[in-house]
């Protein structure tokens, strides 16, 4: 049974999050026979393996220069009996709000998005190469109801009363 760990990477470290589990998911999917250890579980292996150098330092190889060392993978791959590294790089990301249903600029809704660029790559951990690669771009978009609070001394200051009274009648 092959071992696959997933290893995803951004700003040039192990990142923590749903990525690898929603990966881990598609690659059960597509690969059944396969164990699929998330990053976390990786870090534990490596660590139980004395290989946590070994494993910290792909993602600075990842991020420095895309070229994994072979005999360094093949170490750590023998080390923690995986035979292969997937890793999910980002390549750059960007986030966008506007703002709609803003009348008198009171912010009613507003739109956020952000869109990342993965490089996604396969290795083969005892031949220390590349098996299979590809690059994708995703969105995530959400949609929010705020409230911006309106303070009512902006209206109506306490020191000022809204309508004047009448010349001549009592306050």
């Amino acid at each position: 049974m092959r071992k696959i760990a997933i290893l995803v990477l951004a700003a040039g470290a192990l990142a923590a999050g749903s990525a690898d589990v929603k990966l881990q998911v598609g690659l059960h999917r597509e690969c059944p026979q396969a164990t699929v250890l998330t990053g976390p579980a990786t870090v534990g292996l490596a660590a139980r393996a004395g290989k946590s150098r070994e494993l910290a330092k792909l993602p600075e190889d990842a991020n420095n220069s895309g070229i994994l060392a072979a005999e360094d993978l093949a170490a750590l791959g023998k080390a923690t009996g995986l035979d292969y590294f997937f890793l999910g790089t980002v390549a750059s990301h960007g986030t966008t709000n506007a703002v709609r249903l803003n009348p008198l600029g009171l912010t009613m809704v507003r739109s956020d998005w952000t869109t990342m660029n993965m490089i996604l790559q396969l290795w083969h951990a005892p031949s220390g190469r590349i098996v299979w690669q590809s690059v994708g771009d995703s969105t995530g978009y959400t949609e929010s109801a705020v409230s911006n609070p309106v303070s009512v001394h902006a209206y109506a200051p306490s020191d000022k009363p809204e309508i004047e009274p009448e010349p001549g009648s009592a306050r």
